[in-house]
């Protein structure tokens, strides 16, 4: 990351928590589909993402 990027998202708070959103849906979409690429029923999607450790900080 570059030092122009790292200023910016610890000068704005707006950038950070974007980039936050963007990486926790990252991490969540692909539990959307199962193995035969099927819309997996919403319990088993919520299941899923909600065992996904969120990262510590950028």
């Amino acid at each position: 990351m570059s030092d122009v990027m790292m200023e910016r998202l610890s000068s704005s708070d707006w950038m950070f928590f974007g980039m936050k959103t963007f990486l926790e849906l990252n991490e969540s979409f692909p539990s959307l589909l199962d193995e035969d690429r099927n819309r997996m029923p919403f319990e088993l999607f919520l299941n899923d993402v909600q065992s996904i450790e969120a990262p510590a900080t950028l």
